[in-house]
């Protein structure tokens, strides 16, 4: 696995969207295999997007008692070669699994899926096949033992959920949420300190300011 404890990817993620890059760059023909092969899943090395309320090493065993502790994208994964790959996906429950494969999308996983993106403690990428997302991928070529790769991290980031607005020339405010993906509730307030649900929304006064956020 490539984790970071990077702050600005830490803590509450719900609602983010995850996005990384990575460019593979082979030399001398590499032959790409995945670790422990049940003999179904997806039948090649691949990488995916990963994170876990656990700030410790990864250790298998430790995963496999604490399922709701870490959590894989069952969509954003793409196969190891040659090439730049970008992966994203929402925090969405029904697009994630955890440690024994349980979906989050139905009860009780939604509710611990909600909870660890809450508070992320590590986030990155985790390699595996077939069965697993967690095995590890390698390299082998016995006909050219100096065959090898490196792996660039050119981004990741979690893009937050954002209130965006727009005034047309009838005076009429728009409102909507970028990069979000589920319902949002939205708070106004005329002195940011006293913040109120946008329904029922009283007039506004001409002069008057008011300020807008997704409520907390």
């Amino acid at each position: 696995m490539t984790t970071t404890n990077s702050t600005e990817l830490l803590g509450n993620l719900r609602g983010c969207t995850i996005t990384a890059t990575i460019q593979i760059v082979e030399t001398n023909s590499p032959m790409w295999w995945f670790g422990n092969d049940c003999g179904s899943g997806v039948r090649y090395p691949n990488v995916r997007l990963f994170f876990t309320t656990n700030p410790e090493v990864y250790n298998l065993d430790h995963a496999n008692a604490n399922e709701l502790e870490f959590w894989w994208a069952k969509e954003a994964f793409a196969q190891v070669q040659q090439g730049t790959i970008t992966l994203t996906a929402h925090l969405d429950p029904a697009k994630w699994g955890d440690s024994q494969g349980h979906s989050g999308e139905t009860e009780p996983y939604r509710s611990g899926f909600l909870s660890a993106a809450s508070r992320v403690a590590q986030i990155g990428l985790s390699f595996g096949g077939g069965c697993f997302y967690d095995t590890g991928v390698g390299i082998y070529n016995p006909e050219n033992p100096e065959s090898g790769a490196t792996l660039i991290l050119f981004e990741y980031k979690a893009l937050r959920p954002r209130l965006c607005i727009e005034r047309s020339e009838l005076g009429v405010v728009t409102l909507w949420v970028a990069n979000g993906w589920e319902s949002y509730d939205v708070q106004y307030s005329e002195n940011l300190m006293e913040w109120t649900d946008l329904y029922p929304l009283s007039p506004l006064a001409l002069g008057d300011t008011r300020f807008y956020r997704i409520k907390p």
